[in-house]
């Protein structure tokens, strides 16, 4: 899922949530209940705090496990975390598809998703037993590790993840025939 509306800051890691982006968390979190989806077994998050208030919010029963993951964080070191931000100025909120069509996004995009998933991976492998895993992200970002899922039926959901973006607190989940749902406000 994505995190909720932020205030403005100067530094991009300082934004935090608004009652608005409260108020939308609360509502993803009794979306997921009615949908079956919660209560979840591990809840992972990227080091923002915007992502880690909307992970509290939407997972505040007595998750057995909340793990802070800088793999799912936007800040990727070098010269592809720079590329990948002058294309964001760019692009902003369009959906991944966009992205991968600019040069060198494909690859910079193909190697965050997977080191992403390695590390949602480990991260459940290390809780022993995690069915429910509620992933907390950012836009584009959550899109590209969701594309990058095994188990994902290539031919119908990753084309569909490619193609969509996610609003405030929207998300997606992987079915077990490798389907995505997706979780969105009217």
């Amino acid at each position: 899922m994505r995190h909720g509306n932020t205030t403005k800051a100067e530094r991009d890691e300082d934004r935090v949530l608004t009652e608005v982006g409260k108020d939308q968390a609360r509502w993803f979190r009794s979306k997921t209940r009615e949908l079956g989806l919660a209560p979840f077994d591990l809840v992972l998050s990227p080091p923002a705090t915007r992502a880690k208030q909307t992970a509290a919010i939407v997972a505040p029963w007595g998750v057995p496990m909340m793990v802070e993951l800088p793999e799912l964080g936007v800040e990727i070191p070098g010269e592809n975390g720079a590329r990948l931000n002058e294309v964001y100025s760019r692009l902003g909120y369009a959906p991944l598809a966009d992205y991968l069509r600019e040069l060198d996004m494909d690859y910079i995009m193909s190697r965050y998703a997977k080191a992403a998933n390695a590390a949602i991976d480990a991260a459940v492998a290390k809780a022993g037993y995690a069915e429910r895993v509620l992933v907390v992200g950012h836009s584009i970002m959550l899109n590209a590790i969701g594309a990058g899922v095994d188990r994902l039926n290539a031919q119908s959901a990753a084309p569909l993840l490619s193609s969509t973006s996610l609003g405030e607190c929207e998300g997606f989940y992987i079915k077990e025939d490798g389907s995505v749902e997706f979780i969105r406000r009217d």
